[in-house]
């Protein structure tokens, strides 16, 4: 693992090693990425197919009060189905933060976007306090509804 100093560009870099206690000149070279903030935690954990239901948890990491989720079908939020937005703000004491209402269990029975009696993947998406939307891990979970 190599820590890069904060400043350095993306893109290519030559890098010079420290190797017991000299500095020498590297021909190594490494590829500087940018890494994105993680917009949301959460894990869609479960989805039931006989009570149609999905269930999880989802949490804005810069703001300790409960955050809208948003699930899709078939797709992300570009290419997906809205199916449903709600808070979750559930207790869940298995959560290791002090502020623990973030979990949500919902059903959607009788919901004609789901229960069609055909799978979809289920995709679950935070929604922070500040408008960003951020995917769950977890996602992609197959439920398959009974028609109504």
């Amino acid at each position: 693992n190599v820590t890069v100093p904060p400043g350095v560009p993306t893109g290519d870099a030559q890098i010079i090693a420290t190797v017991s206690g000299a500095t020498t000149q590297s021909n190594l070279f490494l590829t500087v990425q940018s890494l994105q903030p993680q917009i949301v935690q959460g894990t869609l954990d479960v989805v039931t197919s006989s009570t149609c239901s999905v269930a999880g948890w989802a949490r804005d990491p810069q703001n300790t009060a409960p955050i809208q989720v948003q699930i899709y079908r078939d797709g992300d939020t570009a290419s997906g189905t809205f199916i449903a937005s709600f808070t979750a703000n559930l207790l869940r004491s298995d959560l290791p933060f002090s502020d623990q209402n973030h979990g949500f269990n919902q059903t959607f029975a009788a919901n004609p976007l789901l229960a069609d009696g055909k799978n979809h993947a289920i995709l679950a998406y935070g929604v922070t306090a500040s408008g960003a939307t951020g995917p769950l891990s977890g996602n992609g979970k197959t439920i398959q509804c009974a028609s109504k």
